[in-house]
């Protein structure tokens, strides 16, 4: 089930316009951790509902980019130097709120009592686990991102992020914390580790993460006019076509090459792409699943 959205930023967790813009800069200068990991085949959750359907979701959904989350200089998902408040001993990541950001229960009426089919294989079939959670600038009360925490399932979920706001100008301001490092810090807040094992994206349209993802199930012979769950391992065929310019696979792989320690030795075991078969409106939601050494 889709609903109509607030304009996004990208996943900024994660410049176009609408949003804005280049995915590759969002995540650029990324690096992958040396894992190598044979092939899972076909796995995952049948159609069903798939939830609110706003994370990521758009042209206009642009953490990383420019003056998105992480802004011009940084890249939300891709870069972006904060100092001080950071959460824990030992640890390299601010917490939102030393960079003057909040989190609150989100009461949106159109989570009410969703649930997300498409995310079930991955918090042991829980379905009533979920936490609906919002950060907004703390003096201003902007929203900043929508997103939901399953502690039993170890999982979080990117609903919704908003775009940047402009100068007069029109030129993006950037915000002070990446997504990346907002992910990370939502969900030690929320469940007091680190030990974070599947994010998820609700509805990707955004153009360049949508092509990547056509072109990485053509590699494999599939197709987003069909209801299809792949899963991509490093080194299988498609991986380097769904990574490539992909917002959503790059921002969890630079999260992973910071933060690999401080989460346990994590690493990206595979990306899950689950598109629903709707050839005049596509639909996708992608799954990364988080492993330990």
């Amino acid at each position: 089930m889709k609903f109509k959205s607030a304009v996004f930023a990208f996943f900024a967790l994660f410049a176009g316009i609408t949003l804005l813009v280049n995915a590759a800069t969002i995540f650029a200068n990324n690096q992958s951790p040396p894992h190598d990991h044979g092939p899972r085949g076909l796995t995952g959750p049948g159609r069903g509902s798939s939830g609110a359907g706003k994370g990521g979701k758009g042209d206009k959904d642009v953490p990383d980019v420019p003056g998105g989350l992480g802004g011009a200089s940084s890249g939300a998902f891709t870069g972006g130097r904060v100092v001080g408040g950071v959460g824990g001993v030992g640890s390299k990541v601010p917490t939102i709120e030393s960079q003057g950001y909040t989190r609150l229960p989100n009461t949106d009426p159109e989570r009410k009592g969703l649930t997300d089919d498409w995310m079930k294989p991955y918090v042991n079939g829980i379905e009533n686990g979920w936490k609906e959670l919002k950060v907004e600038v703390a003096d201003t009360k902007r929203l900043i991102v929508n997103y939901a925490i399953h502690p039993q399932g170890q999982s979080y979920v990117t609903r919704l992020v908003e775009n940047p706001r402009k100068t007069a100008a029109g030129v993006p301001i950037p915000e002070k914390m990446t997504y990346r490092d907002m992910i990370f810090d939502n969900y030690r807040a929320e469940t007091g580790n680190s030990q974070l094992k599947t994010i998820g994206t609700d509805t990707i349209m955004n153009t360049d993460a949508a092509n990547a993802i056509k072109a990485a199930l053509a590699i494999r012979g599939k197709t987003f006019e069909q209801e299809n769950v792949v899963v991509f391992t490093r080194g299988e065929q498609g991986w380097d076509e769904l990574v490539s310019n992909n917002p959503f696979a790059q921002g969890p792989l630079k999260m992973i090459e910071e933060h690999s320690a401080e989460m346990g030795n994590a690493y990206i075991k595979s990306f899950t792409v689950i598109s629903k078969g709707h050839p005049a409106d596509p639909e996708f939601h992608m799954v990364t699943e988080i492993g330990r050494n």
